[in-house]
């Protein structure tokens, strides 16, 4: 079977259910966007292994800076539903890294926070530094005996499991009815998305899977949650450095190729008695790195307004645990 982009072929969605899937371009490996509710996965199974979710994913030291401006971000966004919570309030975090967001939760609003994080430098960091009760696992948080939360809530950890519905409906026993589970994910219906191809930011090796708002919808609904709002959002400009890397990686090494090829820079083949050219710093590249990661900024200008077929690099999914009939939007 050809796997050219554009092909629509025959595979099955986990969230959805349903048979039309096509190939998009993506530089990580063969991406399959369903056709019916614009879920975007990995194809290959091994390199969906070996990606950083379903605990897999390790908190390092380069991350701490990010994930203390993400906490701000984080605030700003779940207030609507932060403010609803009592003091003493239970709030579990899945996935929160250092766990800066939860810490500053506990000492804004009095709630009693709790980090699930599999990653060690991060967990410690929370456990030993902030002074927060942490757990390796779902599993584990729930053999402890941790349920009755308040809110659940997980930052830009959706795109990096294996299993888009597993990862909700593990942790839906955590809530207490009426609890409210909370996540923000990159969109798999970004404008960025459509028109940049292979450039967009989020698909890449460390991110198996990418939800769309329809999707989410599904993969709540399966979970038994209610869906209360799919709202989407403007990702904090912190993110896109760290994303982008690789676009710039690739130009910087395209611009040493051109000068290697024209005899500018020092060539290994050189002998110790042949002069040696002096070797560029290329300056300029760290000049257009910093400029280009503006590229941010273009959602809060307000560009993806251009195609209102199309959304944000981000959303907002809330659920709320009800014994109720599912969202009816969900199968429209």
């Amino acid at each position: 079977m050809s796997k050219d982009v554009g092909t629509v072929f025959s595979r099955s969605c986990e969230v959805c259910e349903g048979t039309s899937s096509r190939y998009i371009s993506m530089p990580a490996g063969p991406y399959v966007r369903c056709l019916k509710c614009g879920f975007i996965w990995l194809e290959n199974s091994q390199d969906r292994a070996r990606s950083r979710g379903g605990g897999d994913y390790t908190a390092s030291e380069d991350r701490m800076r990010k994930n203390q401006k993400l906490a701000d971000d984080y605030w700003q966004k779940l207030y609507p539903y932060l403010s609803q919570l009592k003091p003493g309030s239970l709030f579990v975090e899945l996935g929160g890294g250092y766990g800066f967001f939860s810490a500053l939760l506990r000492n804004r609003l009095s709630l009693t926070a709790i980090l699930i994080e599999p990653g060690d430098t991060g967990r410690d960091y929370a456990s030993e530094v902030l002074k927060l009760r942490t757990y390796r696992s779902v599993e584990e948080a729930r053999t402890a005996g941790l349920s009755h939360a308040d809110m659940i809530f997980s930052g830009h950890v959706w795109e990096h499991v294996s299993h888009a519905v597993n990862f909700v409906r593990e942790s839906v026993p955590l809530l207490k009815d009426q609890g409210l589970w909370c996540a923000l994910t990159p969109n798999a219906d970004s404008w960025k998305l459509q028109y940049a191809g292979k450039c967009w930011c989020w698909l890449s090796s460390d991110h198996p899977q990418i939800l769309s708002p329809r999707s989410a919808r599904f993969a709540l609904n399966k979970s038994q949650l209610k869906v209360i709002a799919i709202k989407e959002t403007i990702p904090a400009s912190v993110h896109y450095p760290g994303v982008l890397i690789g676009l710039f990686s690739w130009l910087k090494e395209r611009f040493k190729k051109e000068k290697l090829s024209r005899g500018h820079f020092t060539l290994s083949s050189q002998t110790s008695d042949q002069p040696k050219r002096k070797v560029g710093r290329l300056p300029w590249v760290r000049y257009f790195f910093c400029c280009l990661q503006s590229v941010a900024l273009l959602e809060r200008f307000g560009f993806y307004q251009i195609d209102r077929r199309f959304g944000t690099d981000e959303f907002l999914a809330v659920g709320k645990r009800k014994g109720c009939p599912a969202d009816p939007s969900a199968s429209s």
